[in-house]
């Protein structure tokens, strides 16, 4: 029973641990808790907020400690670089769609008018939500509808 409570200890200690973190620049992290590691890098909390940190500004020390992997890194770039190539088309597609119904409006009668109105503030709060969500997905390991849990367990692959 002993051993079981002391793993336990030691595992809410771990967690816990502050650490103290440096850039190949110089730029100095004190006292910080890893909160996950991604492909590309390690997510920090600091007393100012959470922050990321690129592996390829980390001493390979640190890269080794954390668990990074190039051809990883370079496949979770590639992967996030085309869903927000795909969200931003979305978008411009979702604003042309808004400036056509503007369009309309200016030629439509009064009852059409305000329809097409209605239509067009809908496009727009759409492509806005879509926006929100981007920067919503880029935190929580949702890429392009899909939950990339490997982005939040901690082991960086």
């Amino acid at each position: 029973m002993k051993i079981v409570i002391i793993i336990i200890a030691a595992m809410f200690t771990g967690l816990a641990l502050a650490d103290d973190i440096k850039t190949m620049d110089g730029k100095e992290y004190k006292g910080v808790t890893v909160s996950r590691t991604e492909p590309d890098g390690i997510v920090v909390v600091t007393d100012s907020g959470i922050e990321k940190i690129p592996f390829t500004s980390l001493p390979k020390e640190t890269q080794l400690k954390y668990g990074f992997d190039a051809q990883k890194a370079a496949a979770y770039a590639a992967q996030v670089a085309a869903a927000q190539r795909a969200l931003f088309e979305k978008n411009q597609k979702e604003l042309q769609k808004a400036h056509d119904q503007d369009v309309a409006i200016a030629d439509a009668p009064e009852k059409e008018k305000r329809e097409a109105e209605a239509k067009a503030e809908a496009a727009k709060r759409t492509a806005q939500a879509n926006q929100s969500k981007a920067v919503e997905r880029t935190f929580s390991g949702e890429r392009d509808g899909v939950y990339y849990p490997d982005a939040h367990n901690g082991s960086g692959n």
